[in-house]
């Protein structure tokens, strides 16, 4: 698995948040937006080009909008906005996100890794699935990563990116 985009992601961040705006970390900024779904997701990286996920594209729209003022790509106002858009299509039923759909149900990535497990392991997984589903809010997604909603929610917050990116 290659987590570049992630990996990336976490780092312009934290360099974003101290205050840095230097021409590398536009550039950052710029490649960044080249990795967007056209549905306005973020992926992981290479090999994930077609999953985007809940905390990197959070992540990656609490940098984007970071270093807007700094950034002079045409038409990224419209490709946050479709991320955000895309974050909140994602929200499921029962308030939560996971990481890679809405629901947790039939999950894409679930099918991707165990498509190649020996038998009598689907069948596990299967069932850890089911069992899971029948669980509140807190335990599954404890179990998808604390990561997806953590991320939605930190740094400047849901308020703040709202606001510039469904306003502009």
């Amino acid at each position: 698995m290659h987590g570049g985009v992630w990996d990336t992601i976490l780092a312009a961040q934290a360099l974003a948040q101290a205050g840095e705006s230097n021409a590398p970390l536009v550039l950052t900024a710029e490649n960044l937006y080249e990795t967007q779904t056209p549905e306005g997701g973020f992926p992981y990286g290479r090999d994930f080009e077609d999953y985007p996920d809940v905390d990197d594209t959070s992540r990656a729209l609490m940098f984007l909008e970071k270093m807007a003022p700094f950034t002079l790509r045409t038409g990224a106002v419209e490709s946050r906005r479709r991320g955000f858009q895309w974050l909140l299509q994602r929200q499921n039923s029962d308030g939560g996100w996971g990481a890679f759909d809405q629901d947790n149900v039939g999950s894409r990535m679930m099918k991707r890794f165990t498509h190649r497990l020996p038998p009598g392991y689907q069948e596990r997984v299967g069932f850890l699935a089911g069992w899971l589903r029948g669980r509140d809010w807190a335990s599954r997604h404890f179990i998808h990563g604390i990561s997806g909603v953590s991320q939605s929610f930190s740094g400047d917050g849901p308020g703040k990116i709202s606001q510039s990116v469904l306003t502009q």
